[in-house]
This record gives structure tokens, sequence and C-alpha cells, in this order.
């Protein structure tokens, strides 16, 4: 069984980790966590974003929940600034997260980052719940294209997060979205 047969994973107190997969000059696998259902991280002081380099082919397609907490490091969560070609002509990401949750995670700047041509990559069409808590440089929860893309949200749960200046960012349209 290999990492592309894995439908849930945690990750809880690895010290030393810093990138859940780590693509740079050709290296690592192509294919990475494509089955992937549920990914639950804690505790973990050094992690500073889930892929390092270029997003894997089919990388987190089928992801349906995501809990992250107490990452001290993390600054970025869904990095796609960074697609292969191969990526975005895929499935949109993201397009089965259903929930997200985020708290105690001091240095998260934005949760997703993606250049302005790549908005047909992403789509939150199934995201329902949303809670985010204690991430106090957060300063935009969504963009207006992943806000379009939101189709079921039911809930949204924001709590602590004092840097806090907007739930849906607007921004200039050559700029790259943070949020």
């Amino acid at each position: 069984m290999g990492v592309n047969e894995l439908t849930s994973l945690e990750l809880e107190s690895c010290k030393d980790m810093e990138f859940l997969t780590d693509i740079t000059r050709d290296q690592g696998p192509t294919v990475a966590f494509s089955n992937l259902v549920e990914l639950n991280v804690a505790n973990m002081v050094s992690l500073k974003g889930l892929c390092y380099g270029l997003s894997p082919t089919r990388f987190l397609q089928n992801l349906k929940q995501v809990i992250i907490r107490d990452c001290k490091e993390l600054q970025v969560i869904f990095q796609m600034d960074k697609l292969s070609e191969e990526v975005k002509c895929q499935m949109p990401l993201l397009s089965n997260l259903t929930i997200l949750e985020l708290y105690s995670l001091p240095k998260l700047e934005s949760i997703w980052k993606l250049e302005p041509s790549h908005h047909a990559t992403a789509s939150l069409a199934r995201l329902k719940v949303v809670k985010i808590g204690d991430c106090d440089k957060l300063k935009t929860i969504f963009s207006p294209c992943l806000a379009l893309s939101m189709l079921h949200l039911e809930e949204l749960d924001v709590t602590w997060c004092h840097g806090l200046e907007q739930v849906i960012g607007f921004v200039q349209e050559e700029e790259i979205i943070e949020v």
C-alpha cells in the first residue's frame, strides 16, 4: 500500500517536519496523496506548508476534511501559485473539500494562495463548514473567485483572529491573491 492509497492521514508532534511533500528540481513523486480524504495535523512546530515546490499531479484532489491546529510556523495552507501544467488541466483542486478547521496558527497569513490565472484550478463548490480560531496574522479568508465558487457553505465560525480585516478580500486582478 503506497501513499496514493491512503484515505486518512494524521500527523502530530513531528518536530522536524517542514512539508508534507517536497517536489523540487524533478525530485519526489509526481502523484502524491491522490486518494486522501481526511488530513489532520496537530502540534507540528516546524511545519511551513503542505507542499514545497510544484504541487504533484492530483495532489489532495479527493480531500474532504482538513483540520490543522497548533502549527507555529505554518504561513499558507493551500499554495496554488506553483502548479505544474498537469495539475492545471485536471479536476479543480479542493472541489471535494467539505470541512476546513484551522486553530492556533500564529503565523498563518493566507489559507489559499493562487495567481489570478489559476482561478479555474480551484473550487470550493462542496465546502460546508469553515472554523477558524486564533490565527492573528490572517487578514482575509476568501478571495472573490473562491467565494463565488462556494455553493453550499452552511457554517462560518471565526474567533480570536485579531488581524482579520475581511471575510472576502478584494485585490487588483494582476496581483497574486493571498487569502
